[in-house]
């Protein structure tokens, strides 16, 4: 015949599960905070393809069309199907002002 003594073996009360998880959770979560830097901007240095496609930005201000046919060949084969996005983005990153909107009519020209 087996004694009931009242104690569960094997089972653990679940306040105090839920107590240890939320101790571990507290304590990753302040490593987390203490350790991993904040505020750093992510900054990569400048390939030769970079400085030069900066430097047609400047040439044709932003607008890809304006360079030779050579340099337009070589801007489609560094900076690929995105290089008239680039070029505009280069363009104001060096403090160059777009006079006309990319993509699409001016909202003027919407206007009876």
């Amino acid at each position: 015949m087996a004694i009931d003594t009242g104690q569960t073996s094997g089972k653990r009360p679940i306040a105090l599960i839920a107590a240890v998880l939320v101790v571990v959770v507290a304590v990753a979560c302040f490593v987390a905070y203490r350790f991993v830097p904040r505020d750093e901007k992510l900054t990569y240095k400048d390939t030769p393809n970079v400085t030069w496609m900066k430097q047609k930005a400047m040439e044709c201000k932003g607008d890809p069309n304006n360079l030779s046919p050579e340099d337009q060949q070589k801007l489609h084969q560094v900076a690929g199907p995105y290089y008239n996005m680039m070029m505009p983005r280069y363009y104001q990153m060096q403090g160059g002002k777009i006079d006309k909107p990319a993509g699409g009519p001016s909202p003027s020209a919407s206007r009876p």
